[in-house]
């Protein structure tokens, strides 16, 4: 049976069928395609979430559909009762109107006049409705104006600005903008006791005692839903100063409040999602989707251009940039591979380094985890086929390829197939010309360090030590 999606034809991301998307997508499309029935059994990711949405967006409308057909039918009874009373008004009218002109036609008695007459009173009757109608409209527009008038009247007597940092309230903005002046040399909060660290921070801050109302710039009235995009206005706008926003907890500066607000979420929020699998917390959805993946057993995502798998978006772009991409540059800084110079320029890195307390060497806090577990002989992993030990998951693997002669490793300029990565990398090197290690003694240079150490036996230094073969190797 092909393993593909029912839908779109799509073999990424699938899923079996169930009973509940079946009957979804029969009623969709009017297929009538049933569960075991010699066709592929499967759909796909994008499809799923499309007969999600419709099945959202049908029951939605049947709701809607309800509500108004229950809301609206007595509305139409009432305008249409409402028409035929101005109806029947209207004709009361007119029959007084005719009755009015019949008894001046009586009183005057002289028939030759009763056409002009009769053409004199219609045009005083339609003036007579204009001004009614015009008469309508002023009573409407005084009476609106009156309730407009009462509206502000009484906004004005219950409105109370405050202050949102010291418990003052005032009657205008003249007044709140002169009293928060006062507090342009103190950098903390009345309320809460809170320290800002400038007069803007402060500013955006007080928006949070504040009413959903008045939460607003207290000089141009501006709204911003979000106390760093208010600091960043007060600064730009009214205090003509550069952006810039740091971190009161770790210090550590940024250039847009979108990327603090991330870090503050990330780095220093509350731990809010926890895995089903092994209880380990969170601060965002994203962190625990990304780890949700590591207990997942199946690799979705596979290169198009090796054999390759993963289940990591991250990994799988990594893995083109580092092995199938020929214009890859390394940061000299950081040691991060991009995918260009240009991307390389742009990047802007930290090397934070730490020292170990064991030998001393520097190393940056990534690889120091690496080194650290040359320092715990605890931590090594065994081969369940020879008595060989390996500091490293990654080694383990490495040398089980050796046992099962698997060569993951292919090199991107001819057909040759390597076990790790460290002997690929070196035999490209033959292809490039690149030759990194050289000689301090005559300036040869060499693809690899071993070969480097071997050549310096010709100046008499030995620098390979040998192993006995009773000793257990632990790499």
């Amino acid at each position: 049976m092909m393993k593909v999606c029912r839908a779109c034809l799509s073999d990424k991301l699938l899923y079996p069928l169930e009973e509940e998307i079946v009957t979804e997508y029969n009623k969709l499309t009017n297929l009538n395609i049933k569960i075991s029935d010699g066709m592929p059994q499967f759909i796909c990711k994008k499809c799923k979430e499309t007969i999600n949405e419709f099945v959202k967006f049908r029951d939605k409308s049947h709701s809607s559909e309800t509500t108004l057909r229950e809301n609206i039918t007595p509305v139409i009874l009432e305008t249409q009762i409402d028409l035929k009373t101005e109806v029947k008004t209207d004709e009361e009218d007119e029959d007084a109107n005719d009755f009015q002109t019949a008894l001046d036609i009586d009183i005057i008695g002289d028939i030759s006049e009763t056409k002009n007459l009769l053409v004199e009173k219609d045009l005083i009757h339609n003036l007579r409705r204009k001004e009614k109608q015009s008469n309508k409209k002023s009573r409407a527009n005084q009476i609106g104006i009156k309730n407009k008038h009462c509206k502000i009247k009484n906004e004005e007597i219950n409105r109370s600005l405050q202050c949102g940092i010291c418990t003052q309230d005032f009657s205008s903005n003249i007044l709140l903008s002169s009293h928060i002046e006062t507090h342009k040399n103190s950098r903390n909060c009345e309320l809460c006791d809170r320290k800002c660290s400038n007069w803007a921070q402060l500013l955006a801050h007080r928006m949070e005692h504040l009413p959903n109302n008045q939460q607003r710039c207290h000089i141009c009235s501006m709204y911003w839903w979000r106390n760093s995009n208010m600091e960043l206005h007060y600064k730009i706008y009214h205090f003509h100063q550069g952006p810039g926003w740091k971190c009161e907890q770790c210090l550590k500066q940024f250039e847009k409040p979108k990327k603090l607000y991330r870090h503050m979420n990330v780095i220093h929020g509350e731990i809010k999602f926890f895995c089903d699998y092994c209880s380990k917390g969170f601060r965002s959805k994203t962190s625990i989707a990304v780890h949700i993946l590591k207990h997942e057993t199946q690799k979705h995502l596979s290169c198009d251009l090796c054999e390759y798998k993963t289940k990591y978006h991250a990994g799988l772009l990594n893995h083109k940039i580092r092995y199938h991409t020929m214009s890859k540059v390394n940061c000299k800084t950081c040691e991060r591979i991009f995918k260009d110079q240009e991307s390389c320029d742009k990047h802007k890195c930290d090397k934070a380094t730490t020292v170990c307390h064991v030998c001393g060497i520097e190393e940056t806090n990534r690889k120091l985890l690496k080194h650290m577990k040359k320092h715990n002989p605890e931590s090594i992993y065994k081969c369940h086929r020879c008595p060989a030990e390996f500091r490293t998951s990654n080694g383990l693997k490495v040398h089980i390829n050796r046992h099962e002669n698997n060569k993951t490793k292919h090199c991107e300029y001819c057909p040759a197939k390597f076990y790790s990565a460290s002997v690929l990398i070196k035999h490209r090197r033959t292809h490039t010309g690149e030759r990194p290690y050289v000689c301090k003694v005559c300036s040869k240079a060499f693809t690899g360090n071993h070969n480097l150490k071997l050549h310096m036996r010709v100046h008499g230094e030995f620098l390979i030590k040998k192993k006995n073969k009773d000793d257990v190797t632990i790499v």
